[in-house]
């Protein structure tokens, strides 16, 4: 999980998401060895891209919130809310 040279400079970002998404799925794994529920959803992998970090100004943000009420629903906490 180290950063890779031909990554540098300006591609230094997709080298930034690769190390992300590694530490995201060590992240659930840890979790889950646990007890806990966690799930790493990619959304380009259900076929939903374009998103940002600004959800209120995705186009597609009730797609996106529609993975996350399935999510909390398959786990029993969407009665919480």
């Amino acid at each position: 999980t180290e950063m890779r040279p031909e990554h540098t400079g300006p591609l230094l970002t997709l080298d930034n998401r690769r190390l992300g998404v590694i530490r995201s799925r060590i992240f659930c794994d840890a979790i889950n060895r646990h007890g806990g529920n966690a799930e790493l959803l990619m959304l380009p992998e259900i076929g939903l891209t374009g998103n940002t970090h600004f959800p209120m100004q995705d186009l597609n943000n009730h797609e996106v919130a529609e993975q996350l009420v399935r999510f909390l629903g398959n786990s029993g906490l969407a009665e919480r809310l």
